[in-house]
């Protein structure tokens, strides 16, 4: 094992992730990591907890206190990325209104801040994905 306790290899298939880029940023995709029901309680929790208008979007964080879902998605993820759930940030959650959108930028931290940001993980809680006049959220890298 790692010096973290994480094995040194991803067993096959780790969650059935799926290789989309090795340039960077390498982008893998996870289909269907959340189920229906989870992405539903997520929107539902992000309508109780208090937002904050940035970048276009309203934001909102949900530490694993917020909801016992909230710390099983996060185990999820820490599974997902191979990293230890401390290491982690809390999750941050985005709601788009219809032609909304957050413009290029990059997850890196600014000289103020010690913790960079070695993975990103995107979760789409609602629509499909698409690009074009009639999008329901889709990621451009």
């Amino acid at each position: 094992p790692r010096f973290d306790g994480l094995p040194l290899r991803l067993p096959q298939p780790h969650l059935g992730v799926r290789v989309v880029s090795q340039k960077l940023p390498n982008i893998y995709l996870i289909e269907d990591f959340l189920s229906d029901s989870e992405c539903q309680a997520l929107v539902d929790l992000m309508q109780q907890l208090p937002g904050f208008q940035e970048e276009g979007q309203m934001r909102h964080w949900a530490s694993a206190a917020s909801a016992e879902l909230v710390e099983k998605i996060s185990q999820r993820l820490s599974a997902a990325v191979l990293m230890p759930e401390q290491t982690g940030e809390a999750l941050q959650m985005g709601r788009y209104a219809s032609g909304d959108h957050q413009g290029f930028h990059f997850d890196n931290p600014t000289e103020n801040e010690s913790n960079p940001r070695v993975w990103t993980v995107i979760l789409y809680l609602t629509g499909d994905g698409s690009v074009g006049d009639n999008a329901e959220g889709a990621t451009i890298f």
